[in-house]
């Protein structure tokens, strides 16, 4: 008969159960990798500019790069004050030995309002040569000056010189027609009158300043020279007068006086002298107004 065997006893006689695989084991990961720096000094294999660069092929690459960056002559820059150290780092920076060395002379093309001085391109030269500049810098800031800054200036210039002009031109003709409004008939012959005092009691130096600086035909300058030569030379002394010389105002005291003196004759048909003095008036009238008695 066969024994029963409690759950979870195994009899006595029973063979083991086969032990379960076990992973094999792992061997243990190096504390550090190498590196092409292990073999430097310490001071060295610490630099932080030096653990960028994984390979040493990296760092000779570097290298080549700066040293084809910097030239064959290596100026490190001065610090303030050191004169000489900063001369030499401007003459590896292209700095010429004199002004002349920049070569500036007259532009192609001049901007318009602007006369090329060479005397003050002169000038600039030795200012730029005296703070180290090379010549592209020297080149870039004198074009600089020239198209930008005095060019716009000459312009600016030239613009409010037109205006002014323009002012005065508006001017001269108002105080001409102002003139002519008051001289009427006689603007012409009196502005031959001013002329001659003109050139009667000012030198010669004095009439071509006026001539220069466009005053000898101002209005106001024609009126006073008429007054003045009226008064010391008269009219006749200055010009043969052959026209009007009488203005609006004298010829209205005139049409008055006129009227005043011969009115019984104007008014009167019957009187001997109507017919004589009605004609004096009449042309003393046409004087005085040309258009209505045309």
């Amino acid at each position: 008969m066969t024994e029963a065997v409690a759950p979870g006893v195994m009899p006595d006689n029973a063979a083991p159960a086969p032990a379960e695989p076990q992973a094999p084991a792992t061997p243990d990961k190096p504390t550090g990798e190498a590196s092409w720096r292990d073999s430097l000094p310490e001071d060295l294999k610490e630099s932080a500019s030096l653990s960028k660069f994984e390979t040493m092929e990296g760092l000779a690459k570097s290298y080549v790069n700066l040293e084809r960056m910097l030239g064959s002559e290596k100026v490190s820059v001065p610090k303030d004050g050191d004169e000489e150290g900063w001369q030499r780092f401007y003459k590896a920076a292209g700095h010429p030995d004199s002004p002349d060395a920049y070569g500036f002379a007259k532009p192609e093309n001049v901007p318009d309002g602007l006369e090329y001085n060479a005397d003050l391109d002169k000038q600039l030269a030795g200012i730029m040569h005296k703070h180290g500049l090379n010549r592209n810098q020297a080149a870039g800031i004198r074009d600089a000056i020239i198209n930008d800054i005095l060019a716009k200036g000459a312009l600016d210039g030239v613009e409010s010189m037109n205006l002014q002009r323009q002012e005065y031109e508006a001017q001269l003709r108002q105080a001409d027609e102002s003139l002519r409004q008051e001289w009427g008939t006689a603007y012409e012959q009196r502005g031959k009158i001013a002329g001659a005092a003109i050139n009667k009691f000012l030198s010669p130096e004095t009439i071509a300043a006026m001539d220069a600086a466009g005053i000898a035909n101002n209005p106001a300058i024609v009126k006073d020279m008429y007054n003045l030569g009226v008064k010391l030379s008269g009219e006749k002394g200055l010009i043969e007068a052959d026209g009007e010389l009488d203005s609006p105002a004298d010829l209205d005291a005139q049409i008055a006086d006129f009227r005043t003196k011969y009115s019984a004759a104007l008014f009167d048909r019957s009187h001997p002298d109507h017919g004589q003095r009605t004609k004096e008036f009449t042309r003393l009238f046409e004087r005085r107004f040309p258009a209505q008695g045309e």
